[in-house]
């Protein structure tokens, strides 16, 4: 299962508080969709196996200042509640 998110905000100082919501809004539904149990609904066969789901975000740009302490937060908080959590630049 792959959902993607696409922007174009860079991470300069006046964008840095918009892109983070719009990232931890994704997020978000991202888990809504796992805990809430609609993946093994739209994906039936993941039911009987077991996986680490992994929330992926892949960047064209480069974070600065609060968008990297952001990506430290949120891998910190995924890992700790047994998620994945992966980050690359194009």
């Amino acid at each position: 299962m792959q959902s993607v998110r696409r922007t174009t905000l860079d991470w300069s100082e006046n964008q840095q508080e918009i892109h983070i919501k719009l990232l931890q809004d994704k997020i978000h539904t991202c888990l809504s969709y796992i805990e809430g149990g609609q993946v093994l609904k739209d994906y039936p066969d993941v039911n009987n196996r077991s996986y680490m789901y992994v929330i992926s975000v892949v960047a064209k740009y480069i974070p600065e200042g609060d968008g990297i302490r952001f990506f430290d937060s949120i891998r910190d908080t995924l890992e700790q509640a047994g998620y994945g959590f992966r980050f690359e630049l194009l």
